[in-house]
């Protein structure tokens, strides 16, 4: 799961959460070329620094050969980075994600994502997946490396097929909801990833997220919103995120020309 609420606004798949902040970001090889137009190839993040444990600002570039992204690199501003390399089968569906720590390899049945094991440094996580008869993930569980289950989540969606509510349940009792709210335009990570079925079920939306209320069965509640500012595609070129309304994070996307 996140490990700060706020993560579940965007890209799950390309953030990696750090806990501090600096001024200086390593250069990153710009080998975005073969985007298609009109695709996104650049994210930068910018945190607040009044909030603990921030992760640190970085840069996004996503890598395509042949129309499709092969690798996203984000560098941090503490000087790391990290690299996420996609593999496509005989469908051209992505099959496994690699980086220096983990492998992630999808199962697929009848063109969807059935199952999926995670290994990251070391550790084995893996998960099975239900869908709708819409073709939406409606429940996702996790299980460790004995396979004891450690999260049970369900999801519902609104008509656009954006979800718009979750409920994560562990063994212990203890329950975490979101309730989101969207606007209509397109999600870049929706639109550069498209069909891709890997991706889709963490994204779990083709619109951008505007309003979000995190619920803890402890009683811990916050609510995030966002604002956009989009281009003429309809695409967003920066959005600005607050928790409880103070500023947490702003980001600015690039798309190819």
């Amino acid at each position: 799961m996140s490990k700060s609420f706020f993560f579940n606004f965007l890209i799950l798949l390309f953030f990696v959460s750090c806990s501090s902040n600096d001024d200086t970001t390593p250069s990153i090889e710009n080998n975005y070329e073969e985007a298609p137009t009109g695709k996104l190839i650049r994210i930068v993040r910018v945190n607040s620094t009044s909030i603990p444990n921030s992760p640190q600002n970085s840069t996004t570039i996503f890598n395509y050969e042949d129309g499709r992204v092969i690798s996203s690199t984000t560098a941090f501003t503490g000087g790391t980075s990290e690299t996420l390399n996609y593999f496509y089968n005989s469908n051209d569906q992505i099959w496994k994600v690699t980086s220096s720590s983990s492998i992630e390899e999808f199962t697929f049945s009848n063109g969807i994502v059935v199952s999926s094991e995670l290994v990251n440094n070391g550790t084995t996580t893996t998960s099975n997946y239900i869908y709708d008869s819409n073709g939406n993930l409606s429940n996702r569980k996790y299980y460790d490396s004995e396979n004891n289950l450690t999260v049970d989540v369900d999801y519902t969606y609104d008509i656009n097929n954006n979800m718009t509510y979750s409920i994560s349940q562990f063994p212990s009792g203890n329950s975490v909801t979101y309730n989101y709210e969207y606007d209509q335009k397109i999600d870049p990570i929706f639109d550069t990833f498209e069909n891709q079925k890997a991706i889709l079920i963490k994204q779990l939306s083709n619109s951008n997220a505007t309003n979000c209320i995190y619920n803890h069965s402890n009683g811990t509640t916050n609510t995030a919103t966002i604002e956009h500012t989009y281009n003429e595609n309809n695409l967003p070129i920066s959005s600005i995120r607050y928790i409880n309304g103070n500023y947490s994070s702003g980001h600015t996307y690039t798309y190819q020309d």
